[in-house]
């Protein structure tokens, strides 16, 4: 039997999954950097740090990935959990992008997600409080 979930959440938490779903997914594809990069976001003083992290990242990297060569990762279509997640991260994406600016815009925010996986497209749309 086929369930759907809802979540209700507020933009913060919003703004968190979607970032939680596209590292996650990135990981999955091999783009470990993406870990010191967030953590320079959220942490000025984690600049000092960032060059061993990436080194320790890139030797982690390597014994999980031994196929891929430095600087590549897999992209969509490699692993079906990256890809669900990937698709999350769209959804969310997108119904942020349209609610923050309902002019529309340039950025890949605005484009309609794109199905990267055999997981049915989750839908995501934001609710004005009453």
């Amino acid at each position: 039997m086929s369930a759907t979930y809802t979540l209700t959440m507020d933009a913060e938490t919003a703004n968190v999954v979607k970032r939680a779903c596209e590292l996650y997914a990135r990981i999955l594809f091999g783009q470990w950097d993406e870990i010191s990069w967030e953590m320079t976001m959220r942490d000025s003083t984690f600049i000092d740090r960032r060059n061993d992290c990436q080194r320790h990242l890139a030797e982690a990297k390597t014994a999980t990935f031994p196929e891929l060569p430095p600087g590549q990762s897999y992209g969509v279509g490699h692993d079906r959990t990256a890809d669900t997640a990937w698709n999350a991260y769209q959804a969310i994406r997108y119904a942020i992008a349209w609610h923050d600016h309902p002019e529309g815009g340039c950025t890949v925010n605005f484009d309609k997600p794109l199905r990267v996986s055999d997981a049915p497209m989750p839908k995501c749309e934001v609710k004005k409080d009453e």
